[in-house]
């Protein structure tokens, strides 16, 4: 027992007493209190709150040394945790000697024993201890360094305590005063950096604050302060934040200063300055600095500035907490879920909130290979005004701009469009309309540099915004209307093409919200009773609606829908036309509001008609009876524009143009009663000032003239007189603006009425207006007159104008110069239209100034029709409307000069102009295009005509039975467009739809259901042959076909005249010789080089394919051939003019046709305006073909429309169903090369054949010796070049092929067909051009060794024998 009991010593009882541990004990139950490791932080929290308000009120152990007391700190001082500093110094005595000694024995280690030992550890302690114990030592080295830096400063006492971060008390060393403590602290402060916002260290010595108070603050644990230095003038504060009365507000710095540049500036990311570490950190290193009020100081003088954050600290921190600290650095989302939710899961998407969300990279180009952005436009970001915020940017503007937000990429300023989409449907009333206007500016601003899908795509999502939030009340719903008149009206205001023409708005609104929806909002909205907004929003509304009757495709629809939506047109009228003075809109009349109803007016007579029924029309006639008669003669007629608004004189122009577009179907016309006289010296009076007010007023008279030409064609009927136009002696008023208003815009109306004066009077007054036609001769003929030498220099200069716009092929190309020829065309059309009226047999021809124009109009109309750019432009796939609408002039005046100069030129060269003219009008010309054919079908039976250009083997029997006359009536019906208007029904006769011509007629007044061109169709794209109409595509020739192909259901066999009787072959005979016209007059130009033709090689093949498919389904006595005279294609004229048509198509004309080459598309395209898209050409073809083996008989001229679909560039199941299913046709199609209707002969023989069964075909019926000629050519290129390599096919999957069909073509075939297949040479297809039968069998050189070579590598010696006869002689 004495062995194991040492020595029993008692204490020294001067040393130092055992101070009783310090814990937190239950004061019933006397032991510790329990602590639970999973608490949450806001429990611990709370706990801690209410240890401090319950603690004891003990003093801290303080040491007041004196200034002469050495600075280390006595054994006897104690810190809270209960050790010496004596205790400490040992420890580290210890520590030093230990790692002394592992050193040492570490360099005595070699480095294989190193490397065990470190793999050793790793398999024992994990893979992680190396980083841990690397860590470990960092931090002693840095612990040391600090303590070495702290103990350079000898005034500071108590640098080498150590501080308790449990502890809520502290041992306090002060050896200096406490001002002067304070400025040495705020001097080591500075010193360690921590003011720069990038600052990453921190000492590791922590310095206690001198100015802490004796009494703790109730807040003192929960609070730590960073302090920082810098300027006042860079801490901005937020005057508008409230103060929270638990936490101080925090002071963010304001945006850099660009002319006072800081090193010390902070940014506006303070999460690149305010991390965990840099906070925990200045507790430890510069205590608690400040006055305990978490004021923010600054200011002149040195004053301290800093940032105070509240910290919610638990002061119980436990091992883990310090582990968690070890191994991750404070503030990293790992520490932060480690740390505060340890149970919680590593990707727990609940608390992804914690985690930094990196920028996103900002795309250069969409064109970059190296980026995966697929929608780049989605990343850019834009600021409150609606411009983007440059990347460089978005992660260095302050907050206080209003950028930052919760959305995605928080750390960055601006919002993207999903951001604004997003918060365009908060909740929140102001955020939503801020965020709506916002979209609304983006719109603007993207307006000059986005085009195309994606700004349609945005509007898209713009507007289905702002439809959405329409109708709320208050700021949201003014912003909406604002976004949606953005998006429909101001983005596209003005937007034109490349070339300055107004385009269509491509957007379907009808995608986002149905129209009867939209309307009825609307409706709610402008309604007097219902009314919450802003006058400007109605004005909006109002845009809105005229944008969707002018500026989109589904304009027609959306004027009929806006007139039929109860209460719209009621609320337009109030709101815009009739308001009361005590609406809350402006009580001024918009003008904007009589357009839209004249755009309503224009689409349809059955809405001009409900206008005038319901009354509208009224309203608007006020405007025009405002207008007094007294002031307006006393005014002087230089200052008469000047007493009338702006406003006043907008309102009555535009009431003027209503009324012309109700007075062009008839209506309204009574009103002429009521029209006050002075008007016309008001229109005269500001003419100067206002020119669209004398050309309304002239244009208005214009029409009514026309009205009451034939009083029986207005609704109602007799209206207005003619004997009321002459009572009123309207001509003396026109003729006063001739002599005072000498403008190229007012001239243009005063020829127009005139024209029409004369052509009523023509019909009106006796001897058809002989007197008033002299007297007009005679004013316009006045050779004194200054009016008429400067009528004749604005003629002559229009006529100029447009030839040198349409000789500059090039410079038409750009659709400004389009828009320049219109603007000059309509003068130049209204001068012809009056040179028209006066032309008779009691007028002579060279009334002035409009001989010269007559002159120049057989040079003017041949440019016309030659400018190609134009017709393209006719026949785009991608109509506009608008566009259409800016060529009705010039087509216009080509019609009414055509049918002019037909008694001024000789018939040989009218007849090419009229010919071509078919394919330049468009609707709205049908009138012009009927009188121009009916005067073409008297012109072509001339003795003179068909001497001339050799008709005279046209057998009397066809000019007998009518010759161009039979033909006329299919023409005339296909020149109407027909469409189901409201009235028909579905499966009846569709009653015709009747565009008014560019100029009114009596006849139009009456027939016309609307004004407006509706947008073309491609000749190239499917049209129903139902739906017929100008502008016709290039094988109008072929109309009547049309109709005899469909005579079960074409609606022109009920209309035809009663004494019309004429057979089929009759109306094909006529067709055949207006082809055959078309096509021959297109060499009879004034040019003398060759043309290109009417129709190209496939309109005529297809054209005549069409004849023969009329025996298509005819009884079965006539297939069999038992009445094959009856066959139509049998007719001698018939065959002999589809000869004639094919005849310069042919390979063997091609060189020395008088055509040049009409680039022109498949059969398969071409056949689509007749076929439809439910019947694919194929179909027809197989018809065709089966048509041909039973009834043709070896037709030539049927067999040769064989051969174009089996060129190479069709499908192989045009060529499979030839050679594989009607192999015995193949004897009847014996053709040479040059008899096949084609250009180049390459078009069979490249690309190689490369289908087996194909192929298979082919030597098949070569085997049986079926195709002969150009078929036969085919079979042997196709089958040689799938066995020779030196052919081009050089493909080595198929070389097991090339044997077999070797022997196969030397078993299976005759000798010549072998003999042909061995000795076969051929062009490549570079050479552009190709070698035919016989040549290409009879091609020397050195080729033929080398085909030696092959056979005898694929079939041996025996094969090399057999060809050796062949394949050796001539061989060099």
């Amino acid at each position: 027992m004495s062995g194991l009991i040492g020595e029993i010593r008692e204490r020294n009882p001067s040393t130092t007493p055992t101070i009783k541990p310090q814990g937190k004990f239950d004061p019933n139950t006397g032991f510790p209190a329990v602590h639970h490791r999973s608490k949450s932080a806001f429990a611990k929290g709370r706990d801690a709150t209410r240890a401090v308000t319950t603690k004891d009120k003990a003093v801290p152990i303080v040491r007041t040394p004196s200034l002469a007391d050495p600075p280390d700190v006595p054994d006897t001082a104690l810190s809270l945790s209960g050790t010496t500093a004596h205790d400490s110094l040992a420890d580290t005595a210890w520590r030093k000697g230990m790692e002394e000694q592992n050193e040492a024995r570490i360099r005595e280690m070699s480095e294989a024993e190193r490397e065990q030992e470190t793999a050793e550890l790793a398999e024992t302690f994990g893979p992680g201890l190396l980083e841990l114990v690397r860590k470990a030592k960092r931090r002693r080295v840095g612990a040391s360094e600090a303590a070495v830096n702290s103990d350079s400063k000898p005034e500071v006492a108590a640098s080498d305590h150590l501080v308790n971060d449990k502890a809520s008390t502290a041992v306090y060393d002060c050896t200096l005063p406490t001002h002067d403590r304070a400025r040495e602290l705020d001097l080591q402060l500075h010193t360690s950096g921590l003011h720069s916002p990038f600052h990453g260290s921190r000492p590791s010595s922590p310095l206690p604050s001198a100015l802490r108070p004796s009494t703790p603050n109730k807040s003192a644990t929960s609070r730590k302060k960073i302090h920082f230095s810098a300027a006042p003038a860079e801490v901005h504060v937020y005057e508008s934040a409230p103060t929270s009365p638990k936490r101080q507000p925090i002071g963010l710095l304001g945006p850099p200063d660009p002319d006072r540049p800081s090193d010390n500036q902070l940014t506006y990311d303070a999460g690149a300055f305010l991390k965990r570490s840099d906070i925990r950190g200045s507790d430890e290193e510069a205590g608690e600095v400040g006055n305990g009020r978490g004021d923010v100081k600054g200011g002149a003088g040195g004053q301290e500035n800093f940032i105070e954050v509240s910290l919610s600290e638990d002061a119980d921190k436990t091992e883990t907490g310090r582990k968690l600290e070890e191994e991750d650095d404070e503030g990293t989302p790992e520490y932060i879920r480690k740390r505060y939710f340890p149970t919680a899961a590593v990707n727990d998407p609940t608390l992804q909130w914690i985690k930094a969300t990196p920028p996103k990279p900002y795309p250069v180009s969409k064109s970059d290979p190296t980026s995966s952005i697929t929608d780049p436009a989605s990343l850019i970001r834009y600021d409150l005004a609606g411009q983007p915020i440059a990347p460089s940017l978005q992660t260095s503007l302050p907050t206080h701009l209003g950028l930052h937000h919760h959305g995605g990429d928080q750390d960055q300023a601006g919002y993207t469009i999903e951001d604004l989409l997003l918060l365009s449907r908060s909740t929140v009333p102001a955020q939503r309309a801020s965020m709506l206007g916002v979209l609304g500016k983006v719109l603007l601003s993207m307006e000059s540099c986005v085009k195309g899908r994606e700004d349609d795509d945005l509007r898209s999502k713009v507007l289905a915004a702002g439809l959405d939030a329409m109708m709320e009340r208050g700021s949201v719903g003014i912003m909406a209307v604002e976004v949606l008149w953005v998006a429909l009206v101001q983005h596209r205001n003005g937007r034109v093409d490349a070339g300055g023409m107004v385009e269509d708005d491509p957007l379907d609104i009808a995608t986002l919200v149905p129209p009867s929806i939209l309307l009825g909002r609307i409706a709610t909205l402008l309604h007097p009773t219902t009314r919450a907004l802003p006058s400007e929003s109605m004005t909006q509304l109002l845009d809105v609606l005229l944008h969707l009757v002018s500026r989109t495709s589904q304009c027609r629809e959306a004027a009929t829908d806006i007139l039929r939506t109860t209460g719209l047109i009621q609320g337009i009228m109030m709101t815009f036309l009739t308001p009361s003075s005590t609406s809350s809109a402006a009580s001024d009349p918009n003008p904007q509001a009589i357009i839209l109803l004249n755009h309503i007016v224009q689409v349809s007579r059955a809405n001009a008609k409900q206008i005038v029924d319901d009354g509208i029309a009224d309203a608007c006639l006020r405007f025009v009876l405002a207008v007094q008669e007294e002031p307006i003669h006393e005014r002087p007629r230089d200052t008469a524009h000047q007493t009338a608004s702006p406003l006043s004189r907008s309102l009555l122009t535009e009431s003027l143009r209503l009324f012309i577009s109700l007075g062009r179907y008839g209506l309204y016309t009574n009103i002429a009663t009521d029209i006050p006289r002075g008007l016309s010296d008001y229109a005269l009076a500001v003419g100067d000032a206002d020119s669209d007010l004398s050309q309304a007023y002239l244009g208005l008279f214009e029409v009514w003239i026309t009205c009451a030409v034939d009083p029986h064609r207005t609704t109602p009927t007799h209206d207005i007189l003619w004997s009321q136009v002459v009572g009123w002696a309207w001509i003396e008023e026109i003729l006063k603006f001739r002599r005072k208003l000498l403008e190229r815009s007012t001239l243009t109306a005063v020829l127009n009425v005139l024209g029409a004066w004369i052509e009523g009077c023509s019909v009106n007054s006796v001897r058809a207006g002989q007197a008033e036609k002299a007297e007009l001769v005679k004013e316009l003929t006045d050779c004194e007159s200054n009016v008429t030498s400067k009528e004749r220099a604005i003629l002559l200069r229009a006529i100029q104008k447009m030839m040198e716009r349409l000789t500059d092929m090039d410079g038409l190309e750009q659709p400004q110069s389009l828009i320049e020829l219109s603007e000059e065309a309509p003068l130049l059309q209204a001068a012809i239209r009056l040179a028209h009226a006066l032309q008779d047999q009691h007028t002579p021809t060279n009334v002035s100034p409009f001989s010269l124009i007559l002159d120049e109009l057989p040079s003017l109309c041949q440019a016309i029709i030659a400018s190609a750019p134009l017709q393209a432009h006719l026949v785009s796939s991608i109509s506009s409307i608008h566009k259409h609408a800016i060529v009705r002039p010039i087509t216009s005046l080509l019609a009414t000069s055509i049918k002019l100069l037909e008694q001024r030129m000789p018939p040989e060269e009218w007849i090419p102009l009229a010919t071509h003219s078919a394919t330049h009008l468009i609707p709205g010309d049908e009138n012009l295009a009927s009188s121009i054919f009916s005067l073409l079908s008297k012109n072509l039976v001339k003795p003179l005509v068909v001497e001339k250009w050799g008709w005279s083997d046209v057998p009397s029997e066809v000019w007998s039975k009518g010759g161009f006359q039979v033909v006329l009536p299919f023409l005339a019906n296909a020149i109407r467009r027909r469409e189901l208007l409201e009235g028909g029904t579905e499966g009846e006769e569709a009653p015709m739809e009747v565009v008014a011509p560019y100029t009114a007629t009596p006849k139009s007044i009456e027939e016309a259901s609307t004004l407006v061109v509706p947008a073309l169709q491609s000749k190239t794209v499917s049209r129903s042959n139902d739906k017929p109409g100008l502008p016709f595509a290039s094988d109008w020739p072929f109309t009547a076909l049309n109709d005899l192909l469909h005579s079960g259901t074409s609606a022109v066999f009920r209309t035809l005249p009663r004494d019309w009787d004429h057979s089929e072959v009759d109306i094909v005979r006529g067709t055949l010789l207006w082809a055959s016209v078309a096509q021959h007059v297109s060499t009879r130009r004034p040019e003398s080089r060759p043309t290109h033709p009417l129709m190209n090689r496939e309109e005529v093949v297809f054209g005549c394919m069409k004849v023969f498919m009329l025996e298509h389904g005819q009884s079965s006595a006539t297939s069999a051939g038992n009445d094959s005279a009856s066959e139509v294609f049998r007719d001698d004229f018939i065959s002999k003019s589809m000869d004639k048509l094919l005849f310069p198509f042919r390979i063997g004309q091609s060189v020395t046709s008088k055509y040049l080459p009409k680039p022109s598309p498949s059969l398969e395209v071409m056949a689509l305006p007749f076929l439809g898209m439910s019947t694919p050409f194929f179909q027809f073809y197989s018809d065709f073909l089966s048509l041909y083996d039973s009834v043709s008989f070896g037709h030539p001229t049927f067999g040769s429309l064989l051969l174009p679909p089996l060129a190479s560039n069709y499908a192989g199941d045009y060529r499979k169903l030839l050679w594989g299913d009607y192999p015995q046709v193949l004897r009847l199609l014996d053709f040479e090369v040059n008899d096949v209707i084609g250009d180049d002969t390459r078009r069979w023989l490249w690309p190689v054949e490369v289908d087996g069964e194909m192929i298979g075909m082919y030597l098949k019926a070569l085997g049986r010796g079926l195709p002969r000629g150009f078929l036969r050519w085919l079979a042997v290129h196709h089958v040689a070049c799938n066995i020779w390599p030196d052919l081009g096919n050089t493909d080595e999957t198929i070389e097991g092929r090339r044997k077999k069909l070797l022997n196969a073509a030397l078993s299976s075939t005759s000798l010549d067909v072998a003999k042909e297949i061995i000795l076969y040479r051929q062009l490549s297809p570079e050479s552009g051009t190709s070698v035919p039968p016989p040549q290409c069998f009879e091609q020397p050189g050195g080729w033929k060794a080398n085909r030696l070579e092959w056979a005898v590598s694929w079939g041996g010696t025996s094969m090399g024998d057999r060809l050796a006869g062949l394949l050796t002689a001539s061989s060099v």
